[in-house]
């Protein structure tokens, strides 16, 4: 009969521990390593178990083909007994490599990740002994496999406690010392506790970046890493010492990515392991180039799942995802799972929502080594590899950001008034003034405290030179949306901070409209969120950095048809906005722009993907494409309603409004009227890019 004594100890550690976490996570941390958040039990668990899943099909891939595919075909670690079973030979050299097994977790908290791994030990263990004693098992692992390392001392001791709770759980032999109240043990006496049963435990309190000895190697390295961003990193001279040590420590650098550095330095050649829950951002981001590099080159990843759309962190917006990989120059013929869940509770099942495979070396031909977690992976690489980013294309790219400086920015609101001062003045936008094809006139400014409606941005000798780049015409697009959004400008509007503008001296108005309706397609706003998704923000929006967008792909030639498509799609979505949602005309308006936005996708998907599509000829799509047969209606760029009083700014006459917009009616009666044109169009529009 177990001891009813060991199982209340573990209980009141137990009890201990939870009271720790719960009070770390109310408390305001303003220390190093502030980003401190707790892996829910169950996550813990399903990364040790597939990890070691893992490793096993590694290790019977090099031990035996015939044994490597019955065990990922028929068993599996779940039924470990019954594989050893009907392949004894096997067990003997799996002891031993089991035997010798090192597992560290860098940032161990509370001790989570270390149990987790002690238990399915344990449970390897008594496969492989099946005649040795629980408590001995479980102290030979706490002594010789569980490795350890956290920056906060009281963390060290409360996973000492974790592992004590599990050691004596079952046990009789506890001490009577033991015997105290949980309210009034201090840190002090937990440690006293934790040193008076004489157990080694390798849990060291020191700093695992700069501190701990490179020399000490481990087969399993499983955690999760402190996500702390760049700014956060308060000590500059910590910062500069992180600069020196690690190569990926890059630019606005996190310091997640430099725990996945030390810890491949870690990891024994060609047999360690890694996983790890972290940050998704250095998939896309620029300063997470260095570490992609790293990682594609000296490691062959084996898995990435992403759960960045789940709630897993209680107050903590960090978007994780679980990395797994062997520490070994990977081979040409390498892939990487990516798989992705929607529930907690399904890691228990192991019931993902999705799955797919990565050739790991074809990464290396996407700009910056971007890593996709989701979008049609062929499409994405065929892309890539038929068409130069803008960046390359476009010699005389010009993309603005900030016009008035990256700092004290807030002052430049004072230059603003709701009179005209000068025919040099500009119209001042903000990030929520800008639609796709239009500008939102009505839209008030939030920034900075103020509420302001757009206003005239006031001209001054200082600004001269900011002014030639900016007083000319180019395209908008907003730094943060839910969909890649653009807008063409004739030279009128200015911005403070959230727009970026697009200026290319060699190019006509055609060639940015045409642009402007790369921008603007879903085939665009897909192939970006594939690449840069993972740097979503909260709601849905994510962030449209200039940096990324020069990064697209940008055709061989610019039709003149999508520049037409694209005046049009302007005149309507601005008429749209412009005029009022209550008459059948506007009605009759929304079909038109409808249609036309539909049309502007396929065209854009056809002039990427010609080639791409082996079976499907496109005709009609292509005859359009190519403006054969057909007279696109000539639309002047201009405003459907006064606003401001600039002779740049171009209004209709009530006449050319009308002209304009039966045109395009006429225009659209026709092309609606070719079944086989709406046919390609559904399919293009339809189709999973």
């Amino acid at each position: 009969m177990k001891d009813r004594t060991s199982n209340n100890i573990s209980s009141l550690l137990n009890r201990i521990v939870e009271k720790f976490e719960n009070k770390k996570l109310t408390e305001k941390h303003n220390g190093q390593y502030s980003g401190m958040v707790y892996t829910p039990i169950p996550l813990t668990e399903f990364m040790v178990k597939n990890i070691f899943n893992i490793y096993f099909e590694d290790l019977w891939k090099n031990f035996d083909s015939h044994s490597h595919k019955l065990f990922q075909e028929k068993f599996g670690l779940d039924n470990l007994d019954l594989f050893l079973e009907n392949y004894p030979d096997i067990k003997s050299p799996l002891k031993k490599k089991i035997d010798n097994l090192k597992i560290l977790d860098p940032a161990c908290g509370s001790g989570r990740f270390l149990l987790s791994a002690g238990i399915l030990i344990l449970k390897i263990y008594k496969i492989l002994q099946p005649s040795s004693q629980d408590f001995e098992l479980k102290r030979d692992i706490i002594q010789n496999v569980l490795y350890g390392v956290d920056l906060d001392k009281s963390a060290q001791i409360i996973s000492k406690l974790r592992l004590m709770a599990w050691l004596f759980k079952g046990h009789d032999k506890v001490s009577s010392k033991m015997k105290f109240n949980i309210k009034d043990v201090g840190l002090k006496k937990l440690e006293e506790i934790a040193n008076e049963f004489n157990i080694h435990f390798n849990l060291f309190n020191l700093d695992f970046l700069l501190e701990l000895d490179s020399n000490q190697k481990f087969d399993f390295i499983i955690g999760n890493p402190p996500y702390i961003e760049n700014k956060k990193i308060l000590d500059i001279s910590y910062k500069r010492k992180l600069g020196a040590t690690f190569k990926s420590a890059y630019r606005l650098f996190d310091l997640s990515i430099l725990f996945l550095e030390k810890s491949l330095e870690l990891l024994k050649d060609e047999c360690g392991f890694l996983s790890f829950i972290m940050t998704n951002k250095f998939l896309a981001a620029d300063y997470g180039i260095k570490i992609r590099n790293i990682l594609l080159h000296n490691t062959e990843l084996k898995q990435i799942i992403n759960i960045s759309a789940l709630p897993v962190f209680i107050k903590a917006a960090s978007y994780p995802i679980i990395i797994s990989l062997k520490k070994q120059i990977p081979n040409k013929e390498n892939t990487i799972n990516i798989q992705s869940y929607k529930d907690l509770n399904d890691f228990v099942t192991s019931k993902y929502l999705n799955s797919m495979h990565i050739d790991q070396n074809s990464i290396k031909k996407l700009p910056s080594h971007v890593f996709p977690l989701s979008g049609n992976i062929e499409l994405i690489r065929y892309v890539f590899s038929n068409y130069k980013p803008m960046s390359e294309k476009i010699k005389d790219l010009k993309i603005i950001y900030r016009p008035f400086g990256f700092t004290q920015w807030k002052k430049f609101f004072n230059n603003l008034s709701e009179s005209k001062t000068s025919e040099h003045d500009l119209l001042l936008l903000g990030t929520g003034n800008v639609g796709k094809f239009h500008i939102k006139f009505d839209k008030r400014i939030r920034i900075a405290k103020k509420d302001i409606k757009v206003s005239y941005f006031n001209y001054s000798e200082i600004f001269k030179g900011i002014w030639t780049n900016i007083n000319k015409e180019k395209l908008i697009f907003r730094e943060i949306a839910k969909n890649l959004t653009a807008v063409y400008d004739p030279g009128l509007y200015t911005n403070i901070t959230g727009l970026y503008f697009i200026k290319i001296p060699s190019y006509s108005t055609n060639n940015l409209f045409c642009l402007l309706s790369i921008l603007n397609s879903k085939f665009m706003d897909s192939l970006f969120k594939s690449l840069f998704g993972t740097l979503h923000m909260s709601s849905g929006y994510l962030r449209f950095n200039g940096s990324f967008i020069k990064r697209l792909p940008m055709p061989d030639h610019f039709p003149e048809s999508l520049a037409h498509v694209g005046k049009i799609n302007q005149f309507l979505s601005q008429l749209i906005y412009d005029q009022p949602k209550v008459s059948f005309e506007f009605q009759e308006i929304k079909i038109l722009q409808t249609f036309f936005i539909k049309l502007a996708d396929s065209l854009v998907s056809l002039l990427y993907l010609k080639n791409f599509f082996k079976n499907a000829k496109y005709s009609a799509l292509s005859d359009l494409l190519a403006q054969n047969q057909y007279n696109f209606p000539i639309i002047e760029f201009k405003y459907s309603k006064l606003r401001h009083n600039f002779p740049k700014f171009k209004i209709y006459e009530p006449f050319e409004l009308e002209q304009g917009l039966f045109s395009i009616k006429k225009f659209f009666t026709i092309l609606s009227n070719n079944s086989q044109l709406s046919k390609e169009i559904k399919q293009l529009i339809s189709s999973n890019f």
